[in-house]
């Protein structure tokens, strides 16, 4: 008898404890917030095409972004940014971009990781714009200039861009990676 009273107990409490849903508390009545899940930082591995091509910063008009149409004799990067392409375009491999809060978790750190083969490639595009005071811009796939990197952010294995916001180290991370 002890032992049919102490499984009816349990029953009873178990049904307390799951079903229900007129309690506060349960999923049942838990109410729905709007607020999602923060999903992962995006993040490639892969291999995604980029061109790299040494530029110099534009100096002249303030209206200078958009480029005109036409040859580009002046291009923009995303920040509105005018450049002036010279030298020789590169092809490079990116074989991975990511991004994660830097150690004081207030700012968004980005790293490119470039192929072995584009090594030299990187490191040409790097020297020429050094030696002309400017950039290395980076195209994706489609023809986009994605990015402006200072050669003194750009080594023949990867670039690390630091004190980024959110939005613009996951849209940097998307735009390079393809997706």
């Amino acid at each position: 008898m002890r032992h049919l009273f102490a499984a009816a107990a349990c029953a009873a409490l178990l049904a307390a404890c799951t079903g229900g849903g007129d309690r506060p508390g349960t999923p049942e009545s838990t109410p729905d917030t709007g607020i999602a899940a923060e999903p992962s930082p995006p993040h490639f591995e892969g291999r995604a095409s980029v061109i790299l091509q040494p530029a110099v910063a534009y100096v002249g008009r303030a209206d200078a972004c958009p480029p005109e149409p036409g040859p580009p004799i002046r291009v923009c990067d995303p920040e509105g940014q005018a450049y002036r392409p010279f030298g020789t375009a590169r092809a490079a491999t990116l074989t991975e971009v990511s991004t994660e809060l830097d150690s004081g978790h207030t700012e968004w750190v980005v790293t490119v990781r470039f192929a072995a083969r584009s090594r030299a490639n990187v490191a040409d595009a790097s020297a020429q714009a050094r030696e002309h005071g400017g950039a290395v811009l980076v195209y994706n796939e489609g023809g986009t200039v994605v990015l402006a990197v200072r050669p003194s952010e750009l080594d023949a294995h990867r670039t690390v861009l630091g004190s980024l916001d959110k939005p613009t180290a996951w849209s940097l991370v998307r735009a390079l990676g393809g997706s």
